[in-house]
């Protein structure tokens, strides 16, 4: 709030002074200031005195005395003039020093004036530069919580994706189980033509060993023998073509199981890494099983 002065004329203080003196008072200098409302002691003192100069003197009256009274009328006159000269110059005295005092202390209150205008001002500007500041830091938070919405909105984003290829992992997880299975199917179907291979070379040996010890029945082991080597052939064929199939299902397998790896290793970045890892040890495990149970029953076949 800045602290304002009220300028001072001749005329304000002229009224002042006609004021104080039609109520019976005495216009000084603090009398004037005071009904002013406030004003600077080096400004009225002269506009005081001013005032006073312009003050019409009071006619005096002619009045027929004796002279003997005229004279100790005088002599009063001369006393209480030398007196009230005495008592005015004393007055005029304290006046000088009051006037004196009240310059310094309005010189004093003027520089008061001036530095407090001056804090005034200093803080007025520090005000507006904290506004500012609290301005940009508002502005700031704004932009904070903006990127924190939006950090969060894709973080959202990234983990319904990484849900999504979870359970596009888990479903083709499913399809290579059944792939693994219908694998032991074709295995245990190669075994079985594997038997019946190994049961048509026993009845071809069995039928050569009857026509050499009967002449009698060569025709009709030459026909089973031709029968046996028909049915040999037929079961080669079946054979040779189920393990085209159970390459062929071994080369998916390899393909599946090395799209589960490289789908895992995808998966390993994002927040689902302990569920990634369950389903590729499970896959392993799925794969590794297969695989045992294959070679188990290929075991099998040779040992038969």
């Amino acid at each position: 709030m800045t602290i304002t002065v009220k300028k001072v004329t001749e005329d304000s203080v002229a009224k002042a002074c006609a004021e104080l003196t039609k109520e019976g008072l005495k216009p000084t200098v603090n009398a004037v200031r005071a009904r002013l409302g406030g004003a600077s002691p080096n400004e009225v003192a002269p506009l005081i005195k001013v005032w006073k100069g312009k003050q019409p003197a009071v006619a005096r009256e002619e009045i027929m005395l004796d002279p003997s009274i005229a004279r100790l009328i005088a002599q009063q006159m001369v006393s209480l003039a030398t007196n009230a000269a005495q008592a005015a110059e004393v007055r005029a005295a304290e006046a000088e020093e009051n006037v004196q005092t009240l310059t310094e202390n309005g010189q004093l209150l003027e520089l008061r004036i001036t530095q407090l205008q001056a804090q005034l001002e200093a803080c007025q500007a520090q005000v507006q530069q904290q506004r500012g500041q609290l301005a940009e830091r508002a502005q700031e938070i704004e932009t904070l919580r903006n990127d924190c919405r939006a950090a969060m909105q894709a973080s959202e984003t990234k983990s319904a994706s990484e849900r999504a290829a979870a359970e596009g992992l888990r479903q083709e997880l499913v399809r290579a189980q059944i792939r693994i299975d219908s694998i032991g199917g074709l295995e245990k179907a190669l075994a079985a033509a594997q038997d019946q291979l190994k049961e048509a070379r026993e009845a071809l040996a069995a039928a050569q060993q009857s026509a050499a010890v009967s002449e009698a029945r060569t025709v009709a082991a030459t026909e089973r023998a031709q029968q046996a080597e028909a049915r040999e052939g037929t079961l080669q064929r079946e054979t040779a073509q189920l393990r085209e199939e159970v390459a062929k299902g071994h080369s998916s397998a390899q393909q599946l199981a090395a799209t589960l790896a490289t789908m895992s290793a995808t998966l390993a970045a994002s927040t689902c890494v302990e569920h990634n890892r369950k389903i590729k040890d499970g896959a392993s495990e799925l794969a590794t099983g297969g695989l045992q149970s294959r070679n188990q029953k290929t075991a099998q076949s040779k040992t038969s």
